[in-house]
């Protein structure tokens, strides 16, 4: 007997006696934890059966590859009943005299609430059988249980678990029943009933007979129904039930749904069968010659039986062996050597197809096929992981099976549809997150080269927080054991699965010992020997000491800064291979540093890449209350009851597996093949990224560009090797002009079509500069606009009636006529250009809010109020006119936030370079800061769009390894990215310059002063906050064309919370269509149009407000008693930081700023830290001094406040300023200093 079927023996044996037990507690099976399978057949491994040679030879139709002389499908219409309780749930039904004629019909396989029945749930680590009003604990009405209380839930969950409390008052049921016939060239075989899917547990019944039960929602229950049918038709009766004691073991973070999940079908195998069998190829050291074990284990009687093994090559539709070994006692093994195999790899999937005969003398009995690949998946003493002795890195994803049609229930077609895209985005590796797939699933992943990491249906999630893990409970043990079996028996002879993961998020993160998992790997092991696994719960940090447990050979944990684990690489403590289970969390608008992470993957040894989370949002389309059609709906869509929101929606690509920016830059940096400039201009270093594939594999093509656009290009035969690297410079012909951009682009496409795709498809894309720009200012216009008075309104003239009108009241300039249309849409909340200081709201910022953030919402630092607008004409030199336009953006309800002073100089060919100068009106404000930029309001018509910048895909500062610089087009409703909910997106970076026309050129542009950011948005981010999906947005006849300086939009980067002031300019031209755009951005302002904006900060002293120039912005800083902080250079600038420095515990802690020279100190502003830690600023001292030898004290403070602002009145001369507390053993902490001159 082979070891994988001893394993499956006992714990076949281990449930079968629990399941024949009568239980101490009489409950119903669903609801005691010793019971779990009722006459469930032993898991097994899956293959197709086919009578015939002929049959099998031909590669399946893998959408339907049961052939009919064995399989028939009892998927389509089933008559239905739901009920809210096993008790209410029909009671006879499963009876052949009880009428189910009135009943309603229920395509299955689909998830009941789909259809329309009970309720659809959204948690992350919620659980509804728990919590559920209804349910809650102590009594099932749930009238005692207050949802809100955080303790009380965790306390209720932690009793329900311990006791293994499952729901009898509101527990739903659904009730099934089909008709089917059986073949009659059956009715001497054996026939098994398959459910490939049912969730969560559930009962089956043929022709009135109790059949079977089972849990375990995604692995098939098999039964042998041979006994129970009758000629003519067969009535199968389901039950379903929703929660069960399952339900603890099964608290994935998806949407819950319930029912007949997976296909239904009945198949056929002769009474002597094959009923297990395992093949295992392998490899010598060298990769020249292969071997083969097939170990086969026979079901019925004990005749001897002969098995005949052939393997096919699937590239050549070659035989490569054939063998035969009679039966020994049931059991069958034959070993076989095969010659200089081809081998399976993520890069070049070579398959052979085994074929097993069953053969009783010369008599055919059954033939199954199996795919077989030959491969190695092995690590060296690093850690470093190797596939076929190739690097191999995971570019990988975790993926549910979710359908936006459909939910859980996912068509053949849709889970192409998913490997097809994985694919096309580089993706070569695959967590089924987090439990088995539909066996097809696998099949695929076999075909198009998925590496895949197959995840047992086990999560214990939020039970591991409050100490009652059922991952740990003995009495949960022997499920968990009989899951990891299911799976690993029906997954072992699949080519594509090289890792065994023991679940997901369970076992408590401060055990040493976990005697469930260490039961898992072993049986694991004795069945399979030949692949690895993991538990992410096996790699925590507590108190300083990394916990390990030794019998998992990979070590793969979740999230976190990916900057704590180089100290683990570097430790040499453990040298297992290391890889992320889950990491770059794809909420909605994010993915900032994907690219960074990888380059630490690469540049540090035993790293060897991740699962992102997750492939595809999880939302589904359906009718939202209130709104017309069919919407992407997520948590609160479904009802009032407590939901994990938008948390679903963490996709990659969308519910319809569409692209938005972060796919794109997902392709990006999974792509094999690295484009980086040389030392050289216009040389670009190319690696080849590949573990075997040469680069003259691939279509290679090169092009030059001109200020964005190509001149000229070539496709080439490029030779690079495996892992290797090479400098390449394109061999253009076109003369370059000087004075104009040029870079050059890199494709890399598919030569013909193959596994991965199309002839053409995308592989690998890259951009290397050639030459900068230079910048050439236009001539001044002779004469200068006209400008007057009209009431509140100053109105500027232009040639071609052209016009600029600002607003007097309001501080904002509101119109813009070219050729006389009106080129801006002013509405009262965005009445003409402004200053836009709003917050930028992402889901990814929505629900992963620092405790900052939350404080500053709280403050109202998330919606600016306009007020004190004012206009004035101010000196200009000849030629120009120059206006003065002060706002002040004020915090809501409050009377903190910024002044926005904006200075247009205009010309009359339609010039008008805008600098803005923003000041802090607080100095406290604000460490929320997300954008520093104008929104301009333009009408629809509008709505054509050119740009120079990053792109064509949406992009940002941490999230642009996707964009090339080019000169693109676009319609204005393409530039928005496109998400499941509303929310801030569209940006393009490294912008020089945006344009918006409408279909005659008239229109407007802006210019970039230095590199910026550009986008188009149909509705400003507060109106996207307010909604939950597009469609209930308010009717927008206007775009907004936004400029942003600087721009914070994707979580963990760094907001902008710069010291006091921000200058930043920008140029508006007008466009009257009789030139390109490109021309018109070429020329910039004439020398002397820019107004300089001074140095200075408004501070109000000595009860009144003056302006000072700071001083300190370039001097050098001194401390004592520092502890090591990298945050120690905002002290003087952005105080970007909580806190610039911290000092240990010390007597009369300082620092001191040196100037560098003796300079007139006017005022000294200190900021604290706003935290729990500004309590320490208590007796806070301020000196100064000219040879930091003798100090003159110029200030005292006894209390700890937010900030002090200390006037030096007179000034004092003084190159050294000294900050400090007096007292014994005190920590010293600030988050900025600022010193000021005379006002000049």
């Amino acid at each position: 007997m082979f070891s994988s079927q001893r394993a499956f023996l006992a714990v076949a044996m281990l449930f079968a006696v629990m399941a024949s037990a009568k239980s101490a507690e009489t409950k119903p099976e669903w609801a005691n934890r010793e019971v779990f399978a009722v006459n469930r057949l032993p898991s097994h491994a899956f293959a197709h059966r086919f009578p015939s040679m002929e049959t099998a030879r031909p590669e399946p139709n893998w959408a339907m590859p049961y052939h009919p002389d064995r399989y028939k499908m009892l998927n389509g219409n089933w008559k239905f009943n739901w009920s809210e309780n096993p008790k209410s749930a029909p009671a006879d039904f499963y009876k052949p005299s009880y009428s189910v004629k009135d009943w309603d019909e229920i395509p299955v396989p689909l998830p009941w609430q789909i259809a329309g029945y009970g309720e659809l749930y959204y948690f992350n680590t919620g659980m509804a059988m728990v919590s559920h009003p209804r349910n809650g604990r102590g009594g099932e009405t749930g009238n005692d249980l207050d949802l809100t209380n955080d303790k009380q839930v965790g306390m209720a969950k932690k009793k329900a678990a311990t006791e293994g409390f499952v729901p009898t008052e509101f527990n739903p049921v659904g009730s099934y029943v089909t008709e089917f016939t059986v073949p009659e060239n059956w009715n001497k075989e054996r026939v098994i009933l398959h459910f490939g899917g049912v969730k969560s547990a559930f009962y089956c019944w043929v022709n009135g007979k109790q059949v079977g039960y089972s849990q375990d929602s995604f692995t098939p229950a098999e039964f042998d129904i041979t006994s129970f049918l009758k000629s003519g038709k067969n009535r199968l009766a389901v039950k379903v039930i929703r929660w069960s004691d399952g339900t603890y073991m099964e608290n994935q973070d998806m949407l819950r749904m319930s029912g007949i999940i997976r296909d239904v079908y009945i198949y056929q195998t002769p009474m002597t069968h094959i009923a297990d069998f395992f093949l295992i190829p392998e490899l010598n050291d060298e990769l020249s010659a292969g071997t083969i074990k097939l170990d086969v284990d026979l079901g019925g009687s004990s005749e001897p039986r002969t098995v005949e093994f052939e393997l096919v090559n699937n590239q050549t539709g070659k035989s490569v062996l054939n063998k035969a070994a009679k039966s020994k006692g049931g059991k069958v093994q034959i070993n076989a050597s095969v010659a200089k195999p081809d081998l399976w790899h993520v890069e070049q999937p070579k398959l052979y197809t085994a074929f097993l005969t069953l053969k009783k003398g010369d008599k055919v009995e059954e033939m199954l096929r199996q795919d077989v690949g030959f491969r190695t998946f092995s690590w060296d003493e690093f850690g470093n992981m190797y596939l076929n002795g190739a690097r191999y890195m995971i570019r990988g994803v975790n993926a549910h099976d979710t359908s936006q049609h459909t939910g859980r229930t996912l068509s053949y077609e849709e889970m192409v549809k998913d490997v097809t895209t994985m694919r096309a985005l580089n993706i070569n590796s695959l967590r089924m997150a987090h439990y088995p797939k539909d066996i097809r699933y696998y099949a695929l992943c076999n075909r198009y080269g998925i590496a895949v990491a197959d995840e047992c249906n086990m999560e214990s999630h939020t039970f591991d927080r409050i100490y009652a893990d059922p991952a740990v409970e003995p009495l949960y043990r022997p499920q968990a054991l009989f899951r990891m079996n299911n799976m690993v028996q029906r997954d072992k002879n699949q080519p594509c699965v090289i890792i065994w993961s023991y679940g997901n998020e369970q076992f408590p993160k401060n055990l040493e010992e976990i005697p469930t998992l260490t039961a898992m790997a072993e049986a694991t092991k004795k069945t399979d020997p030949t692949r690895p696994g993991f538990a992410e719960r096996t790699f925590q940090k507590h108190n300083d000491k990394n916990t390990h447990l030794h019998n998992i050979e990979l070590i793969a944990p979740m999230y976190g800064g990916f900057e704590r684990y180089p100290k683990w690489n570097e430790s040499g403590q453990d040298r297992r291979p290391f890889f992320m289970c889950e990491y770059a969390h794809a909420m909605g608008n994010s993915m900032p540093r994907f690219q960074e992470q990888w380059h630490f993957f690469e540049a540090n040894r035993g790293m060897n890449g991740g699962y992102i989370w997750d492939f595809a949002d999880q939302s589904v389309l359906m009718e939202v209350e209130g709104q017309k059609g069919k919407h992407w709906t997520y948590g609160g869509d479904w009802g009032a009851f407590d939901n994990s929101g938008l948390f679903c929606n963490n996709g990659v690509v969308l519910p319809d597996r569409s692209f938005n920016g972060k796919s794109y830059q997902v392709r990006a940096v999974y792509q094999q093949v690295q484009f980086d400039p040389a030392d050289a201009a216009g040389v670009a270093t190319i690696k080849n990224k590949f573990g075997i594939r040469n680069l003259n594999e691939f279509d290679f093509r090169w092009a030059l560009l001109e200020n964005g656009k190509a001149v000229e290009s070539a496709q080439v035969d490029f030779d690079l090797a495996p892992l290797s690297e090479t400098e390449f410079k394109a061999p253009f012909k076109y003369k370059l002009k000087k004075g104009q951009r040029y870079d050059i682009n890199f494709d890399v496409a598919l030569k013909a079509d193959e596994f991965r795709g199309k002839k053409g498809d995308f592989v690998a894309a890259g951009q290397v500069p050639l030459q900068a720009k230079a910048e050439v200012a236009a001539a001044m216009p002779k004469a200068a606009p006209k400008i007057q008075a009209k009431g509140d309104w100053l109105v500027v003239d232009m040639p071609g009636e052209s016009q600029a009108v600002f607003n007097r009241k309001t501080g904002l300039l509101e119109q813009l006529r070219v050729k006389g249309e009106m080129l801006l849409s002013p509405e009262s909340d965005l009445p003409g250009i402004e200053f836009n200081p709003n917050v930028c709201f992402t889901d990814d910022r929505t629900v992963w809010q620092s405790p900052n953030m939350k404080k500053d919402i709280a403050a109202g630092l998330n919606d600016f109020v306009r007020k004190n607008g004012t206009v004035s004409v101010v000196d200009a030199p000849a030629g120009m006119v120059r206006i003065k336009a002060e706002c002040d953006y004020l915090a809501n309800g409050h009377e903190y936030g910024f002044r926005h002073i904006a200075y247009y100089t205009i010309l009359s060919d339609g010039t008008i370079q805008v600098d803005n100068d923003v000041r802090k009106l607080d100095l406290a404000v604000s460490s929320m800061q997300m954008r520093i930029g104008a929104r301009l309001p333009l009408k629809k018509a509008f709505d054509r769009v050119e740009y120079a910048a990053l792109g064509p895909y949406e992009n940002y500062k941490t999230r642009r390894t996707s964009g090339r610089f080019g000169h693109y087009k676009a319609d204005a409703e393409s530039m928005k990215g496109r998400y499941v909910r509303p929310q801030e997106s569209g940006n393009r970076g490294d912008l020089e310059w945006m344009a918006m026309q409408n279909k005659k050129g008239v229109g407007l542009m802006i210019i970039s002063d230095e590199t910026g950011n550009g986008s188009v948005m149909g509705h400003t981010a507060q109106e996207m906050k307010q909604v939950r999906h597009w469609s209930a947005l308010p009717q927008s006849d206007r775009w907004i064309l936004r400029y942003d300086a600087a721009l914070s939009v994707l979580n963990k980067q760094p907001n902008l919370d710069f010291a006091d002031r921000y200058p930043f300019s920008y140029t508006i031209r007008l466009l009257d269509g009789s030139e390109p755009v490109e021309t018109r951005a070429a020329r910039r302002v004439p020398a002397g149009v820019k107004y300089e904006i001074s140095n200075t900060q408004a501070l109000k002293m000595d009860g009144k407000v003056i302006e000072l120039p700071c001083i300190s912005e370039k001097a050098s800083v001194e401390f004592s008693g520092l502890k090591e902080s990298k945050y120690v250079d905002t002290l003087l600038t952005t105080q970007s930081a909580t806190a610039a420095f911290i000092s240990n515990k010390a007597n009369d802690p300082w620092v001191i700023v040196d100037l560098g020279a003796a300079q007139k100190i006017r005022a000294v502003t200190i900021l604290n830290r706003m935290d729990g830690g500004m309590k320490h600023a208590k007796n806070l001292h301020v000196w100064v001094s000219s040879d930091k030898q003798k100090w003159k004290q110029v200030f005292q403070g006894e209390e700890a406040q937010k900030d002090w602002t200390i006037s030096v009145n007179p000034a004092k001369e003084a190159r050294y300023v000294k900050v400090g507390l007096v007292g014994d053993r005190v920590t010293f902490s600030l988050k900025g200093i600022k010193i000021f001159g005379e006002a000049k």
